[in-house]
């Protein structure tokens, strides 16, 4: 082990205060809606920290009834800018498709369609500014417990708290090759973001030799990330095609994102597949499991 003499009680109170700052330092331009990287940054925040206060109350140091206190409301704020950043997310792929474009009719189509996404993202913004004006700050540092006597167990729980991350993630290979099972596929980016993120938050007791384990997770959440967002726009698209009151554009437009999403996906996929062997090929997981 690395860094031992870093008493847990002190990385966790330093660990949970970082994560709740860079939750909270976001705060005033998120509400101010002006920016979609502050509600990002946000977001990414509220997850590390609940990934923080569950692996720090596993291993013995964080009451469990507080902690799940404070995780039911960080994540009612996670909830409202998950909608939000998803819909940043379609925007911001709608406007790249349409730099693209030379026909001014699906241009107009795209508009249009940009336009609905607009008006949910707008409500998707109040319900922010609600839950932040409801969102009252965390004190962990007077429920932290004494952990002097502890040592050798929370070496072992600390372990224990990853190889359970590093199950449930591997588990998932069962519908890793399905791919239309996208449900699945996303509960396998989640299971990857859960294991990346207790890596870090313990990476101080073992240094950089799990780094690559690190990246590697990242690697697999990224890629389904994106396969993520695909998936999102061509659940969306049948819902889209049922409303009345569409414009012969707007109905071009959705027919033309179909089928380029459809043919993103697929690659996007194929990408994934080899990304997910070649770490297999690697045995990277097999190599973190030898050194934690």
């Amino acid at each position: 082990m690395q860094n031992e003499k870093i008493h847990p009680q002190s990385h966790a109170q330093k660990t949970l205060s970082c994560y709740l700052n860079n939750f909270l330092k976001e705060k005033t331009r998120v509400q101010n809606g002006t920016a979609i990287e502050p509600l990002h940054r946000m977001r990414v925040a509220s997850r590390r920290l609940r990934a923080a206060l569950k692996a720090f109350q596993a291993i013995g140091l964080l009451p469990a009834k507080e902690t799940l206190d404070w995780s039911r409301r960080i994540s009612l704020v996670g909830r409202a800018l998950g909608e939000a950043r998803e819909l940043d997310i379609q925007l911001r792929f709608l406007f790249s498709i349409k730099r693209q474009l030379k026909n001014k009719h699906l241009i107009v189509g795209i508009n249009e369609l940009a336009e609905i996404l607009q008006e949910r993202r707008a409500i998707a913004q109040k319900k922010i500014l609600d839950v932040l004006d409801q969102f009252k700050t965390i004190n962990f540092q007077s429920n932290l417990s004494k952990a002097e006597s502890l040592n050798k167990p929370l070496e072992i729980k600390r372990r224990d708290v990853i190889i359970k991350k590093l199950s449930n993630f591997l588990h998932c290979e069962d519908h890793v090759y399905k791919p239309k099972k996208t449900k699945l596929l996303h509960h396998t980016r989640i299971a990857a973001k859960k294991l990346r993120y207790v890596l870090e938050i313990f990476k101080s007791s073992y240094g950089k030799k799990i780094n690559p384990a690190i990246t590697a997770a990242r690697r697999i959440q990224d890629v389904l990330g994106d396969l993520h967002e695909l998936d999102v726009w061509l659940e969306y698209f049948p819902k889209l095609k049922k409303k009345g009151g569409q414009s012969k554009n707007l109905k071009r437009a959705v027919f033309y994102l179909e089928k380029t999403c459809t043919a993103l996906r697929a690659k996007t996929y194929k990408d994934f597949i080899k990304e997910w062997e070649c770490l297999k090929e690697k045995n990277t997981w097999e190599h973190l499991k030898k050194i934690i």
